[in-house]
Order: C-alpha cells, then structure tokens, then sequence
C-alpha cells in the first residue's frame, strides 16, 4: 500500500472535501481524486460518497480511517522513538507513583522535564506499589516509584530513600490505650496487633512489611476497614475508633495532621524503602539517562530530609 495515497485520504476524509484537503497539502485536486480512486480500486469498496457539500464516508470508508491512523500514530512513534535511541531528549516515558507522594512529585518532576527535556512527553500513572510493578513488568509503565516489595528476576530496584513508619491515631484512641505522643518509647508490636487498623487491601507493601514482622512473632494485624484512598483514611481516623500504619510522608502534607497522635513501631523502629524500579528483561530507553538522576534527586530532597527527621508528635 502507498502511504501517500493513504495520508491524501485521510486528509480528505478528515476535512470532508477535496478543495479543503487540497489547500492543506499543496496539492491538486485532480491528485487526490485519483490517489482515492486508486485506493477504491485496490480494496474494490466506495470508501468515500460525493455531495453537494462535500464528500462523506462510506462504512468501508469509515473502517480505513480507523485503521489509517494507527498506521500514522504507529509511524510517529517510531519516528520519536528513533530519535530518543539517539538523543535521549525526544519521545514518550511512562513512570508510575504511589498515590501518598504523587501529587507533589507528579507537579516537580513534570516541571523539570519540562524545563530540561521539552521534547520529552512525560506520562505519570498513579498506583499502589505492587500494581506499579506490575506495570513495569508488561511495559506499561517505563519505571516505577515505589515502596518494599518481594523480589523479581523481571525487576530491577534502585534505592531511593527510607522512610520510617509509623502508626497514627487520634490523640483520644491514644489516651484510651494509654499511649503518649513525645514519650520517647516506639510502640511494640504486640500492642499493635491488638489495634483496630485502617489499611489498604491486598497487595499493598506497608501492609505486607507489617504482616511479615507480626508473623515472625505469631501475631497479625487487625484490620478492621480496608481504604485505598490516604485522605480517607486520615479522616476516618478523626473518629478515634480506629488507626493506621503509613509512612511519615504520607500524612506530612496531611491538611488534618495537627492533633493526629504519631508512633514509631518496633523496636528497632520499621521503616520502608523507596526504590525506583525498571524492567529487567527490557533495555531502558534512552531519555532514562536524564530521567533517574532527575527522580532520585527530587525523591532525596523532598523526602530523603524529612524521613530523617523525627516525626511531630
């Protein structure tokens, strides 16, 4: 087939008249009547119907165009692929987020790109850790941020920054189970198994890290309300009937933190790691290169300080 009769299609079909799609491609229209007749006779169907006003699909016209433009979408992206592989600066790359940090990552990482790489087109998807993964593995995804998840021979991990947890109740959940804010002491596990726990639902990575530490000491988690949303969840716990378990940064930013009682767990205190991972069995693309200096320094400096700073109380 002949792209070019196929483009001059395309255009005729799109604006719905030869004069206009002439004008657009500099071309006669005598051309484009003959590359569409062309096209007719190679696939023996009418693709196009002549009117007073223009010209109008047929269902064999209509069908073309569909398949047409994802032969030029198709094309473009070769074309912007070809030139990432050599600068590194052009082209498309998906990274996925979780959803405690990628709201304020999301703003600084899109406005870096665009200052640095304006050719670039950055794509963010927001997911738990394990759908991110998950995303990195089928292709979806280029690279993901996320947090402690199994091991992969699929998936390559870079660490980024530690953050610790900690468990966050109202200060009258605290009082009612005798805990005080400020004490110095981090709240032991078996204490926390008995709390009634606000968390995600399966797979999710704090939720994993936790069950592992309390099955090494034959206890479990008690969750009684499973919320995917941080917002929520740190509302729900205004209640005081029930707490949580998140990383410092997830309630930082938190509109209601004040008030909120903080705890660290376990002794020594758990914490979580951030990690960039990437496709193990896939070759990162070029713009890569600029892209993971750039995330590691903006997760160091807008996390990387904070988690190493004790948590208000």
């Amino acid at each position: 087939m002949d792209l070019r009769k196929l483009q001059h299609f395309t255009r005729v079909a799109e604006l719905g008249s030869f004069s206009r799609a002439a004008e657009l491609l500099g071309i006669g229209q005598p051309v484009l009547s003959r590359d569409v007749r062309a096209l007719e006779v190679e696939f023996r169907q009418v693709l196009l119907k002549r009117n007073g006003r223009g010209v109008t699909l047929t269902d064999s016209g209509e069908q073309l165009l569909r398949h047409s433009r994802s032969v030029f979408e198709h094309l473009e992206q070769v074309q912007s692929e070809m030139l990432d592989s050599r600068t590194g600066t052009h082209g498309r790359f998906t990274i996925a987020l979780p959803p405690s940090m990628s709201g304020e990552l999301s703003v600084q990482l899109v406005r870096r790109v665009r200052d640095s790489l304006p050719g670039l087109q950055l794509c963010i998807l927001e997911g738990l850790s394990a759908y991110a993964i998950e995303w990195v593995g089928n292709g979806r995804a280029d690279c993901a941020v996320c947090y402690s998840t199994p091991t992969s021979l699929a998936i390559e991990r870079v660490p980024l920054v530690t953050e610790p947890l900690y468990m966050v109740s109202s200060p009258e959940f605290a009082a009612r189970h005798g805990l005080s804010p400020g004490s110095g002491k981090n709240l032991e596990l078996q204490d926390l198994a008995s709390f009634r726990l606000i968390m995600p639902s399966h797979p999710h990575a704090v939720r994993a890290q936790l069950s592992d530490h309390l099955a090494q000491r034959s206890l479990r988690l008690r969750v009684a309300l499973e919320v995917e949303s941080v917002p929520a969840i740190l509302e729900l716990i205004q209640d005081g009937e029930y707490c949580a378990v998140l990383p410092l940064e997830a309630v930082r930013t938190a509109p209601r933190l004040q008030g909120m009682s903080l705890f660290p767990i376990g002794s020594p205190p758990i914490s979580t790691t951030l990690w960039l991972a990437t496709s193990a069995y896939r070759p990162p693309k070029a713009c890569f290169k600029h892209l993971q200096p750039m995330v590691k320094d903006l997760v160091t400096q807008m996390w990387g300080s904070k988690a190493s700073r004790s948590a208000p109380g």
